[in-house]
């Protein structure tokens, strides 16, 4: 009779521990994202090349007109600031001195 209850305790323990672990068993997710990438060239900043998840593509040309000399970049960061406010959300930055590519992504 004792064999037989050290048998029921131990399987009905293994079952509750067994349960537990998988009812705190983090879930999977898998988020599909969009990326877009934003190119300005530094120098004019004549041409603003956007492209965004490989289907569509823009070349603004209407950032050169909002410029205030030739170190102002708040054009380009305030178009950052924009697709921001659209729900993108700015992953890296890099640099070159003659480039400037912004690299963002939403998820979808």
């Amino acid at each position: 009779m004792k064999n037989k209850l050290t048998y029921i305790v131990s399987t009905v323990s293994v079952l509750l521990v067994l349960s537990a672990l998988y009812a705190f068993k983090p879930t999977e997710t898998t988020t599909s994202y969009q990326h877009m990438t934003i190119i300005g060239w530094k120098e004019d900043l004549h041409h603003v090349f956007i492209s965004i998840d490989g289907k569509e593509y823009k070349d603004r040309k209407d950032l050169a007109r909002e410029r205030k000399g030739n170190w102002d970049m708040n054009p380009i960061i305030n178009l950052v600031h924009q697709y921001e406010s659209e729900g993108w959300e700015m992953k890296s930055f890099n640099s070159d001195g003659m480039y400037h590519t912004f690299w963002l992504r939403r998820a979808r």
